[in-house]
């Protein structure tokens, strides 16, 4: 609000004439007092007394309240001419210092420790060791398995091959065989030829199978007796499979017709599943599946 100077001057009158101001001044005038010479201080009024407070002009200190003095370093520095040197050096000399403490604090034990917010894996030795021995163990069951199996294997194959050998062997007539634990061989008995059964000596123990003729070699082929055998003259293959109730028959050919024919057999070899009747007049190939 506008200030009345003639409203005021009663009041202010003494003040004024203290500092120099006439009751119709409407600003601040020229001062004798010593603060007006040099650099003036924020806070301090150039032309009060030690005792005084600075008033503004242009503001009801009724409404407002007077203003305290501002003690000494509360105030700011303005820079002039006479102190622009000075404030640049004190600037100057602020920021050097304030670098070499943010270098301090950026070496050495100085140095800031800041926690990492990287994850770590957190590794259990007793977990891995664990694992290692369950694998171990797991492949040790699998090489005994499959050693296992492999050896199952290797005794079938072989157990079939015995078999198969067992179930496939040729003897001349005056020699013996072994099927299922039971010895076999051909002996004369009371006058003519038998497939006999023998003890665990070899002696005659029964007889199997009563022959016609004169049997030139024993053949087992398949779990069946095979006996070539020559007759008066003429020859014939005979079969016979060990078991309660069977009996001997002859060897019949594509045709059902029994295998045979004139002269005499001088030697009979099996072939596979043939079986090579060799006789006088030539080489008879004798099928036995």
């Amino acid at each position: 609000m506008p200030f009345d100077n003639q409203k005021h001057a009663p009041r202010h009158a003494a003040r004024h004439a203290q500092g120099g101001f006439g009751p119709d001044v409407m600003g601040y005038a020229s001062s004798t007092s010593p603060y007006s010479a040099g650099r003036p201080m924020v806070g301090e009024d150039p032309v009060a007394g030690e005792g005084d407070a600075p008033r503004p002009i242009g503001v009801d200190p009724e409404e407002t309240g007077a203003f305290e003095k501002l003690s000494s370093g509360e105030g700011a520095v303005l820079t002039s001419r006479d102190n622009a040197e000075e404030a640049a050096a004190a600037a100057r000399s602020h920021m050097m210092r304030k670098s070499r403490r943010g270098n301090v604090r950026l070496q050495g034990r100085n140095r800031p420790k800041v926690r990492s917010t990287a994850p770590r894996m957190q590794t259990n030795k007793k977990l891995f060791a664990g694992i290692a021995i369950a694998a171990a163990v797991v492949v040790i069951a699998m090489i005994v398995i499959f050693n296992n199996a492999l050896s199952s294997t290797t005794q079938t194959q072989t157990g079939e091959d015995a078999q198969t050998q067992q179930e496939e062997q040729q003897v001349a007539s005056n020699d013996t065989m072994t099927y299922h634990d039971a010895s076999y061989g051909l002996m004369e008995q009371g006058g003519g030829w038998v497939l006999a059964k023998l003890d665990g000596s070899g002696n005659y123990s029964s007889t199997v199978v009563q022959l016609s003729g004169t049997p030139v070699s024993l053949i087992l082929y398949q779990g069946a007796f095979i006996i070539p055998e020559n007759l008066d003259g003429t020859w014939d293959v005979i079969a016979y499979v060990p078991a309660d109730g069977s009996v001997a028959s002859a060897v019949v050919d594509s045709d059902g017709n029994p295998v045979g024919g004139s002269g005499q057999i001088s030697e009979a070899v099996l072939d596979g599943s043939n079986l090579d009747v060799t006789t006088d007049s030539g080489t008879v190939h004798v099928s036995l599946m």
